[in-house]
């Protein structure tokens, strides 16, 4: 959902369109797409939740 702010810029997600402020300009790209972590980012992510897991026993 895009928001209109008070100086009329517009900023958000319209559809397939990103609307931002940059530098007090308005900018219009193509959304971000979503990318699934695969290979040794799952190993590193599995590693973190791990020690998360760990670290909360000594707080």
């Amino acid at each position: 959902m895009a928001i209109v702010d008070k100086y009329g810029m517009v900023c958000g997600l319209v559809g397939e369109l990103a609307y931002r402020v940059v530098n007090r300009k308005g900018v219009l790209q193509t959304r971000p797409k979503t990318r699934k972590p695969s290979g040794k980012t799952l190993i590193e992510n599995k590693q973190f939740a791990d020690g998360s897991k760990l670290s909360v026993g000594f707080l």
